[in-house]
């Protein structure tokens, strides 16, 4: 159980690393892989960290919820599936799409309890 407090704790820190860049100059880069946008380095950092703390903890809540209850890990399985393509499609296009992740969601999970039955 140590080993989960401690990967929480690590979850919360990196969510302060883009501090490191408040006081550097403001450098507007365009990083997406098919979105034109451009957005200061340290939102970017910001960015990818918030989504990575929230994907440990989600990886902790179903490790976890696998010694509670099968349907329960499925459920979270699922939400860190979900958690894990929003990152892809901040990097991928800045999540202007994100209303495709919500519909491939919708058969992951169908496959998920399908395969779960068998």
């Amino acid at each position: 159980m140590i080993k989960y407090s401690v990967i929480l704790i690590f979850s919360i820190a990196i969510t302060a690393i883009h501090r490191a860049w408040n006081s550097a100059p403001v450098n507007k880069v365009d990083w997406f892989i098919y979105a034109d946008k451009k957005q200061d380095v340290q939102w970017y950092i910001k960015d990818t960290f918030d989504m990575i703390s929230a994907i440990i903890i989600v990886w902790v809540l179903w490790s976890l919820s696998k010694k509670l209850s099968a349907q329960l890990a499925d459920t979270v399985l699922l939400i860190l599936i979900y958690k894990l393509m929003g990152f892809a499609g901040y990097w991928i296009n800045f999540n202007m799409y994100d209303f495709i992740t919500i519909y491939m969601i919708i058969p992951i999970g169908i496959v998920l309890i399908y395969f779960k039955r068998k």
